[in-house]
C-alpha cells in the first residue's frame, strides 16, 4: 500500500474560494499535506531498497560511474519485501557492492552470474512498534500545524473586519470555510496516519478511539466517490 496512492484530489484544496483568507489558509495547509505524505512515506518503508544505490559512485578502468546507472534493483513483490537484487549492467562493480551491503548491515547475500541476490530479515515487533509510534507522532506533529494556521487566520479575518477590510457577513463565512477546513484535513491525516499503522503492524493493527473501523470506512468511502466533506457527519 503506497501511502502517496491515495488521491489528493478527494480534498478540499481542489475547490477555490471567493476570498483570499480561505485560500490562503488552504495552500498552508496543503504544503504540510505534502510534507506529511512525504514523512509518512518514510517512515513506512520496511526492507524497501530501491534507492539504494542512490548517490553512490565508483571508478572502473578510471572511468567514474554513479552505481544507479550500472546496476539495477528489484525489490520482490511481497510487503515488506524479503529480498531484493541487484543486477550489474558492467562488472567490476562487485568490490563496492560487497562493501555497501555490508555497511548497511545485509550481509546474507550471494553473487550469481553478475547479480546479488540479498535476503532480508525481517524487523521484530518492537521495532514495528516504534515505527507505528513514529506515525502517530507525525500525525500529531503536522495537525497541530494545521490547527496554528487556522488560528492564525480567524486572527486576520477578525482584523480585517475591524479594520473594515470585509464585511462582518464575509468575515463569518471565511470562518466558517477555514474551520470546515480544517476539520476535513485532520480527519484526512487520521486516516493516512492509520494507512501507514495497519502497513506496518499489518495483522497486529487495532483501531483506537482517535480513529475508529467506522471513522475508516467512512473516509476510504468518501475518497473513494472523489469527496472528503465533513458535512456528512452524524
Amino acid at each position: 500500500m503506497n501511502i502517496e496512492s491515495q488521491t489528493k484530489k478527494a480534498m478540499f484544496h481542489e475547490r477555490e474560494h471567493e476570498n483570499t483568507y480561505t485560500n490562503s489558509a488552504k495552500n498552508r495547509m496543503v504544503d504540510y499535506l505534502d510534507e506529511y505524505l512525504g514523512l509518512l512515506e518514510a517512515n513506512t518503508q520496511i526492507n524497501n531498497y530501491e534507492n539504494f544505490l542512490y548517490g553512490k559512485t565508483i571508478r572502473i578502468d578510471k572511468m567514474k560511474y554513479r552505481l544507479a546507472d550500472i546496476c539495477e534493483i528489484t525489490m520482490c513483490d511481497q510487503v515488506p519485501p524479503t529480498h531484493f537484487k541487484i543486477q550489474m549492467n558492467i562488472p567490476g562493480a562487485q568490490t563496492i557492492l560487497e562493501e555497501l551491503l555490508e555497511e548497511a548491515d545485509l550481509q546474507n547475500f550471494k553473487l550469481k552470474d553478475m547479480t546479488y541476490h540479498i535476503t532480508l530479515s525481517m524487523p521484530s515487533d518492537e521495532t514495528l512498534d516504534e515505527l507505528s509510534e513514529k506515525v502517530s507522532a507525525v500525525c500529531a506533529k503536522q495537525i497541530r500545524m494545521i490547527t496554528k494556521v487556522k488560528s492564525e487566520t480567524m486572527q486576520r479575518v477578525q482584523k480585517a473586519v475591524q479594520n473594515e477590510f470585509i464585511t462582518t457577513v464575509e468575515a463569518v463565512q471565511a470562518k466558517r470555510q477555514v474551520e470546515k477546513l480544517h476539520k476535513e484535513l485532520v480527519f484526512y491525516f487520521k486516516f493516512l496516519a492509520c494507512n501507514g499503522r495497519m502497513k506496518l503492524l499489518s495483522n497486529n493493527f487495532q483501531f483506537d478511539d482517535e480513529f475508529t473501523k467506522k471513522d475508516y470506512t467512512r473516509a476510504t468511502r468518501m475518497i473513494n466517490d472523489g469527496e472528503i466533506s465533513m458535512e456528512e457527519e452524524e
